[in-house]
């Protein structure tokens, strides 16, 4: 049995609290609080409003990254509160309708190895600017090292990864970039065989 409670409660912003249920994989065994912002317009709306804040202390971004498809509202409520008119996705698959698009390998805790593809307009379009990078949860880092390759390959000066809860380990910095999040959940890992981690 596990010591886990079945629901973690966190707050996104003063306002917002949230509870998230405890999901575990049956086949491996392996369990996390599951944070699902897609479709819940209020959680991208007043995080975004927290995130923008903190953003703008410094030097802004001037375009956002993220990748398909949890922070995908997130980015463009973000995008919105800075009043920039464009951010750049990165997609799981080869869409029909991408001009020149190019592919590279890379991964998630939630979606594992996988291959993403980006316009090249998009990578142009990147050259040279302030790029901050979005994601839900920032956990173990594979998608912040798939972000790291489009910066190679956009030649760009990324400025920060930007989240709204880091998971496991209470990311303050990745590979040297600074981490902004608003506030962090545990990472069970394997229950019945590890307990906590």
């Amino acid at each position: 049995m596990s010591d886990w409670p079945s629901s973690y409660s966190v707050g996104l912003t003063p306002e917002l609290t949230v509870v998230l249920p405890l999901i575990r994989d049956p086949a491996t065994g392996f369990a996390f609080y599951s944070f699902n912002m897609m479709g819940k317009a209020a959680w991208c709306e007043k995080t975004a409003q927290e995130l923008a804040a903190r953003l703008t202390l410094g030097d802004p971004p001037e375009v956002f990254v993220t990748a398909e498809a949890k922070a995908i509202a997130l980015t463009q409520e973000l995008a919105r509160n800075m009043r920039h008119d464009r951010y750049v996705i990165l997609r799981k698959s080869r869409k029909s309708y991408m001009r020149d698009p190019v592919s590279f390998r890379g991964g998630s805790i939630t979606s594992g190895e996988q291959e993403y593809w980006v316009e090249q307009a998009d990578l142009d379009y990147l050259g040279g600017k302030r790029v901050a990078l979005v994601d839900d949860v920032v956990s173990t880092g594979g998608t912040a090292k798939t972000f790291l390759k489009v910066a190679g390959l956009a030649q760009c000066r990324l400025e920060v990864f930007c989240c709204v809860l880091t998971e496991g380990t209470r990311w303050t910095e990745f590979e040297g970039l600074p981490v902004i999040s608003l506030n962090h959940i545990p990472l069970p890992g394997v229950i019945g065989t590890t307990g906590h981690r």
